[in-house]
């Protein structure tokens, strides 16, 4: 309490510097379900372009990376003494068996990305009849 007394301003400079971090991590909603022998991803990503959007399936798992900063302007007319910009991330990794890498789709319209991870099918068992000779 001693503390609090002699130097309140530190906790109230920490509080509010953080409303003004460089560095904004969002956490997206994600919803993983299965339909028709595939795995859906469907992340809601508001505010990226696709081109700020990367996409990778290794070893088992997807890798969703995104990373958008907000550009600023360039106003001759000004002379700016601060300026703030935020900083927008996504990085989610997502473990997945069986899956037909050769044909995931991925769909990103109106802030929704939405992937398609088609299951590798199982096979019927063979049955091979051998013969006593």
């Amino acid at each position: 309490m001693r503390y609090l007394v002699r130097r309140p301003e530190t906790i109230f400079d920490k509080f509010f510097s953080d409303f003004d971090a460089p560095n904004v991590s969002l956490g997206s909603h994600l919803d993983i379900y299965k339909e028709d022998n595939k795995y859906v991803v469907n992340l809601e990503m508001p505010g990226f372009d696709k081109e700020e959007i990367s996409i990778d399936f290794k070893d088992d798992v997807l890798s969703i990376e995104a990373k958008h900063t907000e550009e600023t302007s360039e106003d001759d007319n000004k002379e700016y003494v601060y300026q703030s910009r935020r900083m927008k991330n996504v990085s989610r990794h997502i473990r997945f068996h069986e899956v037909d890498v050769d044909n995931i789709e991925a769909n990103y319209e109106n802030g929704l990305l939405n992937i398609t991870l088609p299951m590798i099918g199982e096979e019927e068992p063979v049955v091979k009849r051998i013969e006593l000779k």
